[in-house]
């Protein structure tokens, strides 16, 4: 599984040198974790701005947080594609 986002405008010219540039993130993969009642999917999201780049895994339950939020702030935002769960159904 290879999702990936860029955003094409660059950082304000006023920012950084190291933030200037292309915002790219990827989820390269996802793996379970934990056991039992604690089981769950954690995503590895690979984000990279200019020439920095970080790691972070994060709970398929921090998408769905994020969405919601987007969704009361951008009434337009209305599908989060996901190919491992169905966030339609929430």
């Amino acid at each position: 599984m290879m999702t990936s986002w860029q955003c094409v405008s660059p950082a304000a010219p006023s920012g950084p040198p190291a933030q200037q540039g292309p915002l790219q993130v990827n989820v390269p993969r996802y793996l379970l974790r934990g056991q039992g009642k604690d089981e769950h999917y954690e995503y590895e999201v690979k984000i990279s701005v200019g020439d920095e780049t970080w790691t972070v895994f994060r709970r398929y339950s921090r998408f769905r947080e994020m969405h919601r939020s987007l969704k009361m702030k951008y009434p337009e935002v209305t599908v989060l594609h996901h190919s491992h769960r169905c966030v339609d159904c929430m």
